[in-house]
């Protein structure tokens, strides 16, 4: 009977072209009704209500001195040029293994000029080995850097690694990132990446099936429709396409076809029955139906149907999904700035769609005259975007900065506080360094930190450094941005050194909590400034705190730097500290993950990890 459906799902999706150029059908209870507006040239317009991302000239998160730190609007903000490693070979400029006809594992899009770790990435490394590690990187990642990381190392153009004695079928590596980079959300770096393959992809089902998804999250409904109707002829008897294509018929104005489809469908028993009734209540033929789990189509038929996507959906779906859900204009505006404040504390979107989504939000000019007591009376997302727009309104920079640090502090309150400082450091750059702003200059270099602005940041702790010898206010505010300063790259040794540093902070703190960041800072200090002899002592144990990490993890962590397998060593690293926060990881993991990075070239990287994990410790 399967065989049966699938053969009379291919014919249907042929005959009916030609049943409807001429037919009228009703549509929905009976009613005429246009479910999808329809386009100019090929009836397929921008699904429903959702946003296009934007698209801009994309940069490194995390910038040496001098540069100037901005991103894209999104991390998974696709490319617009192919890289020059793949200039004329084969299918489109894409190269294709000549024996085999197989998908490359070398193509990425991402050359080292664009944030790409270079073509020998994969040197030295075993197939087996690399395609394991890439299928462990935790997608539950609550960390921008380490998000970053990830991205970078599974889009980079690079060599393939050797293939001695594998198990894996040609193409099994690009498989594997292809897979992890949807699962971490990165999903128009990946329709991108799978737009470069060669025509073999189409016959790939994970492949094929990954771009389509992708478009569908990305909004480009034609584009997914179009891979669906090709994917038909290679995958006739997968439930899948025939869901998919039913979508497509339905968002085309097909109806006929897709009640045929969805009947053949029924009958077979196959498919997703969640998918199944939002195709129905599509159609008009029933109510929209309670929705549990999140999928690519799920979310295409909610958008279409101008349904906000329910709590519970929310709740339970991955964080691969984060991103996708904040940009549903369905929600409201609260929920979605919520949904914005959480993906860009864990890196999925770029700060700029946080400041976006508080500059939406409009208050009278009464709340904005005095916004610290209006904003005292209100709680959660609508307190943030008050504080956000009254500090993108105020004219002196005492005020602007009183009013972002009360921001940074709402925010804390509810572990968002590395989003508050990232999408802050926009407001910041119109405000010179001032001795007479000292006391807030901290919030300033921790807000430039964790936006990568590391040139800004430099300026404001040179004029601390110098105001520190006369001023008392600028002493204690250099002894507070040192540690980070220091972390960063940006501050040596000179006015302060760690244990100075250390003194005097014992001083402002009658605890013993000084001891232990006095410890942990000399740990990652060790680790970035190549000092391993540190690194020998005995591990840290921390009142419920993470575990020590596991000895073969760590060899295998060490032996990987010291022979100069960046991938390798990247992967391990990431599967070290990548699950949770960074807060969480023991100190030893953390600064031999730095000490790792930093013996494989990737002491920016390093960096900015350690960066972030002083912010979040400190929160």
């Amino acid at each position: 009977m399967r065989a049966l459906a699938a053969s009379l799902l291919a014919l249907a999706g042929a005959t009916t072209l030609l049943l409807l150029s001429n037919s009228g059908m009703a549509q929905g209870f009976g009613q005429p009704r246009q479910l999808f507006p329809q386009g100019e040239v090929r009836v397929i317009p921008p699904l429903g209500r959702q946003e296009e991302p934007q698209s801009s000239k994309e940069h490194r998160p995390w910038e040496r001195p001098g540069g100037t730190g901005s991103r894209d609007l999104e991390p998974d903000e696709p490319r617009q040029e192919r890289p020059a490693f793949w200039a004329g070979s084969g299918l489109g400029g894409i190269e294709v293994d000549e024996l085999t006809g197989a998908i490359p594992d070398s193509i990425g899009i991402l050359d080292e000029a664009e944030g790409g770790l270079g073509l020998d990435l994969w040197s030295g490394s075993h197939r087996d080995e690399l395609i394991h590690l890439i299928r462990v990187i935790p997608d539950d990642m609550e960390s921008p850097a380490l998000r970053d990381l990830a991205r970078r190392v599974l889009l980079s153009s690079a060599t393939p690694p050797r293939r001695d004695a594998s198990t894996a079928r040609a193409g099994e590596l690009l498989r594997a990132r292809a897979e992890r980079l949807h699962a971490l959300g990165f999903h128009s770096d990946l329709l991108k990446l799978l737009q470069s393959l060669p025509r073999e992809a189409r016959e790939d089902p994970l492949l094929a099936r990954l771009q389509v998804e992708s478009a569908l999250l990305t909004g480009k409904r034609a584009e997914a429709c179009r891979l669906t109707e090709a994917a038909l002829a290679f995958f006739p008897s997968d439930p899948f396409w025939q869901e998919a294509q039913i979508y497509c018929q339905i968002s085309e104005g097909r109806e006929s076809a897709a009640y045929l489809a969805l009947s053949l469908l029924r009958e077979a028993g196959d498919g997703d029955q969640q998918v199944l009734r939002l195709a129905e209540a599509a159609l008009g033929d029933s109510e929209v139906p309670a929705i549990g789990e999140a999928s690519a189509l799920t979310l295409a038929y909610l958008n279409a149907l101008d349904q906000a996507p329910p709590s519970s959906l929310i709740e339970q779906a991955p964080y691969a999904f984060m991103g996708v859900l904040a940009r549903q204009t369905t929600l409201p505006a609260a929920e979605r700035i919520a949904l914005t404040e959480r993906a860009v504390q864990f890196g999925l979107l770029h700060e700029r769609a946080l400041a976006e989504a508080y500059e939406r939000q409009r208050f009278q000019i009464v709340v904005l005259e005095d916004p610290l007591a209006a904003a005292s009376a209100k709680e959660g997302p609508e307190a943030r975007a008050l504080l956000y727009r009254a500090a993108w309104r105020a004219t002196s920079p005492q005020a602007k900065l009183e009013l972002l640090e009360a921001f940074r502090s709402h925010a804390a309150q509810e572990d968002l506080e590395l989003a508050a400082l990232r999408v802050a450091s926009e407001l910041l750059l119109d405000v010179q360094p001032d001795v007479v702003l000292a006391p807030m200059a901290p919030l300033v270099v921790e807000s430039l930190l964790a936006a990568g602005r590391l040139e800004q940041a430099s300026l404001w702790m040179a004029m601390l450094r110098q105001a520190s010898r006369q001023d008392g206010q600028a002493q204690e505010a250099y002894r507070q941005a040192w540690p980070l300063a220091r972390a960063a790259g940006i501050e040596g040794d000179g006015s302060l050194d760690l244990k100075t540093w250390s003194s005097r902070r014992a001083l402002a703190v009658d605890s013993a909590q000084p001891d232990h960041e006095k410890t942990v800072l000399r740990l990652l200090l060790a680790a970035l400034e190549g000092g391993r002899e540190e690194l020998a002592m005995a591990p840290l144990s921390r009142s419920g705190g993470a575990a020590p990490p596991s000895p073969s993890v760590l060899y295998s962590l060490q032996r990987a730097a010291a022979e100069a397998r960046r991938g390798e060593t990247a992967l391990l690293v990431l599967q070290l500290l990548g699950g949770g926060t960074l807060g969480d990881d023991h100190p030893q993991a953390l600064a031999e993950s730095l000490a790792a990075l930093v013996e494989v070239g990737l002491r920016t990287e390093a960096r900015a990890i350690a960066v972030e994990s002083l912010l979040v410790q400190s929160s």
